[in-house]
């Protein structure tokens, strides 16, 4: 199953005990549009719950009261439990009510040509059984799937009831989910979820990788022209160190010049004294 969180360690003890359910069903290729929405509906929640580890996110696992044969399964594609251990249920590769001793919070169904149909119906009518709080549903169609494009429910007395729906002008359809205390989007075909707090939307992954990448490219930038600094500064260093040296060349050039010179006066001035002597 897919997660928010990191996988606990093979040799941890408190889950070796643990038999993991099997995997579900792989999903058909034409669907990879639904997965789409779901990853990014998770990657939203692992910033919304990044550092509690009372809290499972996840989906593409089996959901079901317990693991007797026949017992009613569902693979939601994205969940949220509160003041759950995420190790177990990772470890357990599904979320087994009657083990955690409560069910999910909250579930969201993104729509599908294979799905949609069972998504508003049976699946509906299963997770109000289960007794999971909100259950939501994304349609990037528009409604082709789900007949529309958003749809929350919270369930009042076992029966799951409509959440207000509010319709803005650039056609973004919108809802607030109690149980996160988020509001999730339909916008442009695709699933966003705002913070109401700040009024802004979660990043997206390309988003967040796009400005690591932005962030990299600045960095090595900044260490090029910081490296393009460092040999411009050592081209002028050894450039000094050059004329330093020729200059001490030129001097000593002139001074053993100049004592040439001045050994050849002294040569001469010795070779006048001893012609004069002789003339004498």
């Amino acid at each position: 199953m897919t997660t928010g969180m990191v996988a606990p360690s093979l040799t941890d003890e408190r889950y070796k005990h643990i038999e993991p359910l099997p995997d579900p069903p792989p999903r058909e290729m034409f669907v990879v549009n639904q997965f789409s929405h779901s990853a990014r509906a998770n990657y939203t929640l692992s910033w919304v719950f990044r550092g509690r580890t009372d809290v499972f996110w996840g989906g593409e696992g089996f959901l079901c009261i317990d693991t007797r044969p026949g017992s009613l399964r569902f693979v939601p594609d994205c969940m949220v439990a509160y003041g759950v251990d995420p190790g177990y249920v990772f470890a357990r590769n599904g979320y087994v009510i009657s083990e955690m001793g409560k069910p999910p919070d909250f579930v969201m169904e993104i729509g599908s040509r294979t799905t949609g149909r069972v998504d508003i119906s049976t699946k509906r009518e299963g997770y109000a059984s289960f007794g999971v709080p909100e259950y939501w549903r994304f349609d990037e169609t528009g409604g082709d799937y789900h007949g529309q494009p958003l749809a929350g429910d919270t369930l009042v007395d076992g029966v799951y009831q409509p959440i207000p729906l509010h319709h803005e002008p650039d056609g973004a359809i919108w809802g607030h989910s109690e149980i996160l205390g988020l509001d999730i989007y339909w916008q442009d075909e695709k699933l966003r979820i705002m913070d109401p707090a700040t009024g802004e939307f979660f990043p997206e992954y390309n988003d967040v990788m796009e400005e690591r990448d932005s962030a990299l490219i600045e960095r090595e930038t900044a260490l090029i022209e910081r490296e393009a600094a460092l040999n411009e500064r050592e081209t002028a260093l050894n450039e000094r160190d050059d004329a330093a040296r020729q200059r001490d060349l030129e001097i000593s050039r002139r001074n053993e010049t100049e004592a040439e010179l001045e050994r050849l006066r002294q040569q001469l001035s010795h070779l006048q004294d001893e012609d004069s002597a002789s003339r004498e």
